[in-house]
């Protein structure tokens, strides 16, 4: 009767110390496929990207978009580089303004870099904008890269990378434009489709996310009840040390919690 008390008080005992861990686990995020949005957030504003934003978040993606203002700080635009570095994809969502925006040109930049390792994969998005317009920049989108390239005429190696950057990005791929939609729902339908193409694993990430830990703890609990019930007939075997076996069924469905929220 003792032993089965001082068993009783160790498995209390033992989650009584996980408890700390599975509350910290909580607030961690989990792990997305990420997208990042670059446009203009002065010509577009929140409407054609909210809706992208909306759609893609419903698929179980993770979306993220700039924060900082058309002049942004350093600080802020090193933060977005960071975001641009944690995400399998970018749309660059290509508009008449978008070449007024050294912020947006900047981010150009980036993405070439990482396309070029190999780290990210680049949709252009033609919004309102013809595709040669851009590649030769030509139309309002040539006379606001012009604009730029004045405001930074003293930067020469910035503005060649703007333009090595433009070339690079819109020779990988025809992209997607408005022109050859009916409308922005139309264009933001054909958008999802091609990310979910490129991200297969996001519509089992969306139903992955609906298993919560409370269920992962219920079922992995009734796999040690389960085990628990097989290793029964074993116990008159003298030299299995049933206190220690007991600690780690009390222990393991902790431990695919745990797991769970790491992993998944």
């Amino acid at each position: 009767m003792c032993g089965q008390s001082t068993n009783h008080r160790t498995q209390t005992d033992i989650i009584s110390s996980f408890e700390p861990l599975v509350a910290e686990l909580d607030r961690l995020p989990s792990r997305l496929p990420q997208v990042f949005v670059s446009f203009c957030k002065e010509e577009l504003g929140d409407n054609f990207v909210r809706h992208l934003a909306w759609a893609l978040r419903e698929l179980g993606i993770n979306v993220l978009m700039d924060s900082y203002n058309r002049r942004g700080k350093e600080d802020e635009q090193q933060q977005v580089f960071t975001n641009i570095e944690k995400s399998n994809i970018v749309l660059a969502i290509f508009s008449k303004r978008y070449s007024e925006s050294d912020r947006c040109l900047n981010e150009l930049v980036k993405m070439e870099e990482l396309t070029k390792e190999g780290k990210l994969v680049v949709i252009p998005v033609f919004y309102n904008v013809k595709t040669n317009e851009v590649r030769r920049l030509q139309g309002e989108f040539g006379i606001h890269f012009a604009d730029s390239v004045k405001r930074f005429s003293m930067e020469p190696m910035m503005v060649q990378s703007w333009e090595e950057a433009l070339n690079f990005i819109i020779k990988r791929s025809t992209g997607l434009s408005l022109e050859r939609h009916r409308n922005e729902f139309a264009l933001v339908a054909a958008i999802v489709k091609e990310v979910t193409r490129l991200l297969p694993s996001s519509r089992r990430m969306r139903r992955r996310r609906r298993l919560g830990i409370g269920e992962v703890f219920i079922r992995a609990l009734t796999a040690t009840f389960l085990f628990a019930l097989f290793i029964s007939p074993i116990r008159r075997t003298p030299d299995v040390n049933f206190l220690k076996i007991g600690n780690l069924l009390v222990g393991f469905p902790f431990l695919v919690v745990v797991l769970h929220k790491i992993l998944c």
